[in-house]
């Protein structure tokens, strides 16, 4: 958690932060899908 934490404050006036909630909830979304489909 830290890491993330010292990634967010040096990637604050970048784009990272924005991109990687994006691609979490991208990937929470695929996989609420993909089991969806599944069952």
């Amino acid at each position: 958690m830290s890491l993330l934490l010292e990634l967010n404050q040096t990637a604050n006036n970048s784009v990272f932060p924005s991109v990687y909630s994006l691609w979490s909830v991208g990937m929470s979304l695929s996989y609420v899908i993909l089991f969806h489909f599944r069952s």
